[in-house]
Parts: structure tokens; C-alpha cells; sequence
């Protein structure tokens, strides 16, 4: 299950492009129709008259993201003009054995197509999705009455089809196959990388040879952050390193054919981090101690800077995806509480706002680790199409259910 923000606080930014918002609703409509929260005009405009939102004075707004579909979705990725995703229906990790169940779905991103490639079998689960290219990959998982869960790894196409399974998780130190592997990291054309945590802290990353399905531990020990694979590496944050700071950990790479950690730098981290080309991202860091502020520095732990910040240290910055010159960020809050989704030049400067009047992004989720994280992620479950931003999404407007959708808006 998606594991959802933890903050409900409201949003205000002095020097952020693109203006203020009004209050521009939930989502744009296809048919023209007023969007949920008022203020919009049929054709996408914010009225000039509306309420002043969540940036402090009334003004225009980019338009109004739009609904793909509703979904209990998590795990996101784009395929041509497709979202693919995992939809637990309601369910997930507090189902009972009995119960426990998943799809795997796809739809376009106007709004047609919706399809159910895959629903997991009785007394099973989707543990995760992720889609390269053409490929899906799922991780299923078995619990028995006594709790144990078998974990297989599957494939199968993004034009349907039936999956094949690549390979079942062994892992002798903790019971032959009774061993639940939580989220998949990516794959390439030979491998899927995954990640298994446990509540101790002690975590472990593997790889699945995608022809045979040999699988191979890459490290055992402490992963307090999801890994981020970048190059032949993996980034993540560890307490393997002594960090020399109470509740911060250290910033640390591990090769992807296996080996003990490094420190990168003096990087140290306490939430999350995420890692790309671009650099590493952590709201957090040593040199701040506060989750309010995004800093950045390069893949060697150099050039730390503040790239983006929040008005009070009481809110906490949730990480998008980024383009290699901008990273996509919203504000810690609840449903039924507002905020903005910016996005952050990565060399400093003002955000530009992308959206108005946003709720709950869903975050990320890896069970890996138990440190100064708590074993969840500020990584927003969103992904870029090379035009437009997708995520989920739970909204809850006056007097109405909470709702649970994909929604998506240019970028």
C-alpha cells in the first residue's frame, strides 16, 4: 500500500514564477464542465474573482490538472501513451491472508482503454509494480497461515498477455523461500534489481537475471532509504557509516555487482534521498537539519546548495521526478488540505508553479530500513511523459468521500 503524506499544513512562497493561485479545484474535465472546487471556467481559466488559494493572494493559475481515472493506484510508470500501475482496490498491507489480492491496470492518459492486465490470485498480493519500456514487472507474494510469504518475480507485456515468472525469491538466512522482496528498483535489458527490508534495519538488495532468473545478493546490512540506481550504483542512505550526527545517517553508494558501502562525501541525510544524474536530493540534510529545505549536491557528496524552501520548518518537502534541470516538489499535507506543486531549478532560484490547490500526492514505498526515515519515502509517486506530469492523488472536498485518482498536467 501506498504509504500516504503525514502533514496537513497549508502553503506559502515568496518569489515563486508564475503567480499566485486561486482556487482552481481538483481536476480539469474533458466535457467543459466547472471543475470540483469552483473558481474554474469551462475552458480551464481561473475565474480572477475566486478565493484566494494556497500561495496567498488571489490570482491565475496554470490550468486545472485532469482526472485520468479512479484509482487506488501506486507504483506509476508511463509506457507510450499509457499509465501502468498497480491498484489495490482498497486493500493492501492490512488485508487478511484470506483477502489479499491486486491488480495490475492500465489506461490512457485521455482517459480511455482502462484494462486489467493482471489480478493476483486468491491469498496472493501485488507487492509492486514497474514498468520498463514495453515490460512490466510485478512482484506477487504468498503469506501462509503462519505469516511466511513466498515471493515470485514476474513479466509480462504492456500489451497484455499472460506473466512469466522470472524468477522465486530464495533467501537462506531467513528461511529457504519464505521471504517477501518489498519494491522493485528498476531493470535493464539482463536484470531487475530489488529491495527487501526488514523492521530491524537491516535491509537487502538483489538482482534477477532476467533470462534464467538467477537471482544475486548485491548487499546485506543497513538501507534506511529506498536505493536509487544511477550509472553501476546504487545511492541510499545507511547507518553502516557512522553519520557522526544523532538521527542523521550517511549518504552511500554501493556498486551494482555488489560490495560493501562507501560514504559519499561527508553527505549525510536524516528522511530520504533520491539520486539520478543529476545528483543527489534530500530533504534533510546535515547542513540544514530540517526537512523544510531541499538540498542538492553532486553524485560525490560536493557542492551542497538549498535549492528550494518552505515558508516554516514544520513542513516537510516531498520529492518529484526531475527532468535533469528541474525537480518537481509539493509540500507535506493531508486530504482536504491545500498546497501547490512546484517545480525547483536545480542550479537555484524561483520555483514555478505548476499546479494550484493539490491534496495528498502518494508517496513511494520500500519497507527497507527503520532509520532516521522511519522505512517510508518522500519520493512522490509521479512520473513524466515528455510533456506532462502523472500522479495519484486523494482528494477530499466539504461534505464529500475522500477520493483516490491519477491525475496529470503539463510540466
Amino acid at each position: 500500500m501506498r504509504v500516504l503524506a503525514l502533514l496537513g499544513l497549508g502553503l506559502g512562497l515568496a518569489g515563486v514564477s508564475a503567480v499566485a493561485c486561486g482556487s482552481d479545484g481538483g481536476d480539469g474535465s474533458s466535457s467543459g464542465s466547472t471543475s470540483d472546487g469552483g473558481g474554474v471556467l469551462p475552458d480551464g481559466a481561473v475565474d480572477p474573482a475566486a478565493d484566494a488559494g494556497d500561495a496567498g493572494d488571489a490570482g491565475m493559475c496554470p490550468p486545472a490538472p485532469t482526472k485520468v481515472v479512479d484509482a487506488f493506484a501506486g507504483s506509476l510508470d508511463v509506457s507510450g501513451d499509457e499509465v501502468v500501475f498497480m491498484d489495490l482496490g482498497g486493500g493492501g498491507e492490512f488485508l487478511s491472508a484470506t483477502d489479499r489480492t491486486g491488480t495490475v491496470r492500465k489506461v490512457k492518459l485521455d482517459g480511455t482503454g482502462d484494462t486489467v492486465l493482471y489480478t493476483a490470485l486468491a491469498k496472493h498480493q501485488i507487492n509492486d509494480v514497474k514498468t520498463v519500456g514495453s515490460t512490466v514487472f510485478l512482484l506477487e507474494s504468498e503469506r501462509d497461515e503462519f505469516g511466511n510469504e513466498a515471493t515470485t518475480l514476474f513479466s509480462m507485456p504492456v500489451s497484455g498477455g499472460t506473466p512469466t515468472a522470472v524468477g522465486k525469491h530464495v533467501d537462506p538466512t531467513v528461511g529457504l523461500d519464505f521471504d517477501r522482496l518489498d519494491a522493485i528498483i528498476t531493470a535493464d535489458a539482463d536484470s531487475v534489481f530489488v529491495v527487501r527490508g526488514a523492521a530491524t534495519g537491516e535491509g537487502s538488495l538483489w538482482r534477477f537475471a532476467i533470462a534464467g532468473g538467477a537471482e544475486s545478493l548485491i548487499y546485506r546490512g543497513a538501507i534506511n532509504s529506498k536505493p536509487q540506481k544511477v550509472g553501476g550504483d546504487f545511492y541510499f542512505l545507511s547507518s553502516a557509516i557512522p553519520s557522526g550526527q544523532v538521527n542523521f545517517d550517511s549518504v552511500v553508494k554501493v556498486p551494482a555487482t555488489g560490495g560493501d558501502p562507501v560514504a559519499i562525501g561527508t553527505a549525510i541525510c536524516r528522511g530520504d534521498l533520491t539520486a539520478g544524474t543529476f545528483g543527489l536530493l534530500c530533504a534533510g540534510s546535515g547542513e540544514t537539519t530540517t526537512s523544510s529545505k531541499l538540498s542538492h549536491w553532486d553524485l560525490g557528496g560536493a557542492g551542497h546548495s538549498v535549492i528550494f524552501s518552505l515558508p516554516t520548518s514544520g513542513q516537510s518537502v516531498y520529492i518529484g521526478p526531475s527532468d535533469g534541470t528541474s525537480v518537481y516538489v509539493e509540500s507535506s499535507v493531508r486530504e482536504g488540505t491545500k498546497t501547490s506543486l512546484f517545480k525547483a531549478p536545480l542550479a537555484g532560484g524561483p520555483p514555478t508553479v505548476i499546479a494550484c490547490n493539490r491534496e495528498e500526492i502518494t508517496r513511494r514505498k520500500t519497507f527497507a530500513g527503520s532509520g532516521s526515515n522511519g522505512a517510508y519515502v518522500s519520493e512522490l509517486d509521479m512520473v513524466m511523459t515528455p510533456s506532462e506530469l502523472v500522479w495519484t492523488e486523494t482528494r477530499k472536498e466539504p461534505g464529500m468521500p475522500h477520493t483516490i485518482g491519477i491525475y496529470r498536467t503539463a510540466r
